[in-house]
């Protein structure tokens, strides 16, 4: 509006009314203000950086991590001017680059972020291209999530899971311990019996070598033979911090495991049969774990006979690759089979059908499968007895543990 006024005769002049563009940029102001508090308000990290990777935005909690007084301290600066990882930074430049480049969002499950005071945060991260006016990517747009708290109470129930996996190996040791006792003796008596042979065949003129070189070596068979067994023994019971996941043959495993249980399906009358598909491809888990996992089944499954007449107590273990990659065992018994209201149950903690039993070992064994990013369930066969199957994830196939 232009407000035209003549003072005199000599002069005139303008006056200008600008209460709308004042109105409008008080508006503006007040919308910057609101914006700025909500970002700084808000829990999680919200940034932008440029492909120098130079703070262009950033709310309080990345302030605060960094150790900054205020946001403002950090525009302009980098990663690599608060983090002392060069590591993370590293990663952090990475994917940057990566969004920018690709002009696509990239996605973070979990990532490190050393803060300023030395602590290891854990972050869920999404990141995403800034496009401009002009089409161009200059920027990223970054927010994460504090998902450190979850990360410990993770590792907290690994660690709780670990423990009790433990407690499930010495107590399956309980129950092995005569069996074992057993599986030694055979290998002690033995060398025995070959170190007497070797003496007295020693004391005869001539003394008959190759006799003599045979006894020594029935003598290194049956030592290694007890040696195995004890170190399939010390193997279970060791305590494992975390989990060890590596590439383990099925065929193997299996068949350390029927060996371990071999002493105690003797005493109980109990034929084990093994049927593994040719060619089986590796699976990726832990060894001691797995093994753990197998064990209780099969023990389980010597129990479930017992009541059987001796001719009919067999178990079949079976092994077959799967197209979903995933390798499945089935542990089959000729028992009388589960209850069908209980089948569910006998994974819950603390569920047991024994006298004294206490209702763990099937609860560790379903948590470490599903560790492994697996499954274990039970059925009844539909002539007698009951089948556990287990699935363990082939070594190339993605997977998390959980």
């Amino acid at each position: 509006m232009v407000d035209l006024r003549v003072k005199d005769s000599s002069r005139m002049g303008v006056v200008l009314d600008i209460t709308e563009r004042k109105r409008a940029e008080e508006s503006l102001r007040g919308q910057q203000a609101f914006l700025r508090q909500v970002i700084d308000t808000a829990p999680n990290f919200i940034f932008a950086k440029d492909r120098e990777g130079r703070f262009t935005l950033a709310n309080q909690a990345v302030a605060e991590a960094y150790g900054a007084a205020s946001a403002d301290e950090l525009i302009g600066k980098t990663d690599a001017d608060f983090n002392r990882d060069p590591a993370e930074v590293e990663f952090f430049r990475r994917i940057d680059a990566e969004v920018m480049d690709t002009r696509r969002e990239h996605f973070i499950p979990e990532e490190r972020l050393t803060d300023a005071y030395g602590r290891v945060r854990w972050l869920q991260t999404v990141k995403r291209p800034i496009v401009e006016a002009d089409g161009a990517v200059r920027q990223v747009l970054g927010a994460s999530t504090d998902i450190t708290q979850r990360k410990r109470t993770e590792l907290e129930l690994q660690e709780q899971r670990s423990e009790l996996a433990h407690v499930g190996r010495i107590s399956m040791m309980g129950e092995l311990a005569a069996s074992l006792v057993h599986e030694l003796n055979q290998p002690l008596t033995a060398i025995l019996s070959n170190a007497s042979a070797g003496l007295r065949f020693m004391a005869r003129e001539p003394v008959d070598l190759q006799e003599l070189h045979d006894v020594l070596e029935d003598i290194v068979a049956a030592n290694n033979r007890a040696a195995d067994i004890i170190h399939s023994m010390r193997a279970l019971i060791k305590k494992d911090e975390k989990l060890e996941f590596a590439a383990l043959d099925v065929a193997i495993l299996i068949a350390d495991v029927a060996r371990l249980a071999h002493g105690d399906a003797l005493q109980k009358d109990v034929r084990i049969l093994l049927q593994l598909d040719a060619d089986l491809p590796t699976v990726r888990g832990d060894r001691v774990q797995l093994q753990q996992v197998l064990l209780n089944i099969l023990l389980n499954a010597f129990d479930a006979m017992r009541a059987c007449d001796a001719n009919e107590r067999e178990v079949t273990v079976r092994a077959q690759s799967r197209k979903d990659g995933f390798v499945l065992i089935a542990v089959r018994d000729t028992g009388p089979g589960l209850d069908e209201s209980a089948i569910e149950r006998i994974f819950q903690p603390f569920y047991t059908t024994k006298h004294d039993g206490l209702g763990m070992g099937l609860s560790i064994c379903r948590s470490i499968i599903n560790a492994h990013g697996g499954v274990l369930w039970a059925e009844n066969n539909p002539e007698r007895g009951a089948t556990f199957y287990f699935t363990v994830p082939v070594a190339h196939t993605e997977w998390a543990p959980r």
